[in-house]
């Protein structure tokens, strides 16, 4: 994961993270940016790979729901 100031580092997330997309594939289904993505975590906005999202994530479509 990079965050979008530059500064890069990587960190695992906690299984029970809750993230929302930012940006994703476009109308075509490519994903931009050689597959990264970006999405919003703990308030901080930052760069992952659409592959972690979607092997390891569980998509939540209520806003009130928590992981």
């Amino acid at each position: 994961m990079q965050p979008v100031d530059n500064h890069t580092s990587t960190e695992t997330l906690p299984a029970d993270s809750v993230i929302d997309v930012l940006s994703g594939p476009n109308a075509n289904g490519k994903v931009p940016d050689k597959g990264i993505v970006y999405v919003l975590w703990e308030e901080n906005t930052v760069a992952m790979f659409a592959a972690d999202i979607e092997a390891r994530g569980t998509e939540i479509r209520e806003e009130s729901a928590t992981a």
